[in-house]
């Protein structure tokens, strides 16, 4: 190998590990949490897709979040969402069909994410028992415009009738 098929390596590699590495960083200092409004805004309306099974997640503008999951395509979630200090909570009854009957699970209180706001005013974001923050607020590849899954939820939610 020469020097420079060694410093190509190394510099692409750099680039390539470098950037994914540098993405995330320590809550910032000073920060706040964001406000019950901003995380409103920024999420009301709005469905966090669940990429590993073809469901989701909606926030309905009236604090109503409703749940699919493909995995589990016969049920449906219902339940509410609120904000606090900057964590997106959500609490969930899942519904589903079992010999002829419905049969439901309430789930705990979950916060997906908390957004705080540094000294500048720049949002920050941190998943769910994840101590690392991204700049911005999670991306949007991570949520779609509307409830992406109404159809099939609302057929649920009438066969179930919650």
């Amino acid at each position: 190998m020469t020097i420079k098929t060694i410093l190509t390596a190394a510099l692409c590699g750099g680039v390539l590990f470098g950037a994914t590495t540098a993405a995330a960083d320590p809550k910032p200092r000073p920060s706040k949490p964001a406000t019950g409004q901003a995380v409103a805004q920024l999420f009301a309306g709005k469905t966090h897709v669940w990429k590993d099974n073809k469901g989701g997640l909606y926030y309905g503008a009236k604090g109503e979040v409703i749940a699919y999951s493909s995995k589990h395509k016969d049920a449906v979630g219902v339940g509410t969402w609120t904000v606090r200090k900057g964590k997106l909570c959500h609490k969930l009854t899942w519904y589903a069909p079992k010999d002829g009957a419905v049969v439901s699970k309430e789930k705990d209180m979950k916060c997906e994410f908390q957004i705080v706001t540094d000294k500048d005013g720049q949002y920050w974001h941190s998943w769910e028992s994840d101590k690392d923050f991204w700049r911005g607020p999670p991306k949007d590849d991570n949520f779609a415009k509307g409830f992406k899954f109404k159809n099939k939820a609302n057929r649920n939610r009438k066969k179930l009738g919650v």
